[in-house]
């Protein structure tokens, strides 16, 4: 199941306090029940609303409230669904590739949820896959641009960086921490 959403109006409102019943405390059994009743074409919305405040003690005053509410559990299944489709993907894929590392497996589940968002037009469950990739992609961003900065500094230093490991004088350990203050200069007191 996706994480769920955080539950935007007030701590104390009836709408908050349902969604946080939906989310933590009714079971399939009763998620379903209601989905059945929020489609029913014979019910209608006050009935709806009178049936929540009977078995459920939240009093949603307003049809658009209960509006509310069903665009919201709407999306936390469209979201729990791309969240199975992301994890099935990446199921397959490290079946079909075992060779491929797991950044290159999300990779793949990523440019596959993109191409999805793009075809239902569903652009709210892209954005948090967006969100995901963008942080991933800044780390590993800063991760080659330290990794290449290490590169060019061992190179300046490196007729320095081979007498240190060639110092029978040292042990590996303090070998290690040469060539790191070498390269990188004293750590911080």
């Amino acid at each position: 199941m996706s994480t769920p959403t955080k539950l935007r109006a007030g701590t104390n409102s009836e709408l908050t306090r349902l969604k946080a019943l939906w989310r933590d405390t009714l079971s399939e059994d009763a998620k379903s029940y209601w989905q059945e009743l929020f489609i029913s074409p014979d019910v209608k919305q006050s009935q709806i609303r009178q049936q929540i405040l009977t078995r459920l003690k939240i009093n949603l005053r307003f049809d658009k409230q209960l509006n509310q509410f069903r665009d919201w559990e709407l999306d936390q299944r469209d979201r729990d669904l791309q969240a199975e489709r992301m994890l099935e993907n990446e199921r397959r894929l490290k079946t079909e590739h075992p060779d491929w590392s797991l950044d290159q497996v999300r990779a793949e589940v990523l440019r596959q949820s993109y191409l999805e968002t793009l075809a239902t037009g569903n652009f709210k469950l892209g954005l948090a896959a967006r969100k995901s990739d963008i942080a991933e992609q800044a780390l590993k961003f800063d991760r080659d641009k330290f990794e290449f900065d290490a590169a060019k500094a061992a190179l300046k230093c490196a007729a320095t960086l081979k007498l240190i490991s060639n110092n029978k004088n040292l042990s590996e350990a303090d070998k290690v921490n040469a060539a790191r203050t070498k390269l990188f200069g004293e750590l911080p007191k």
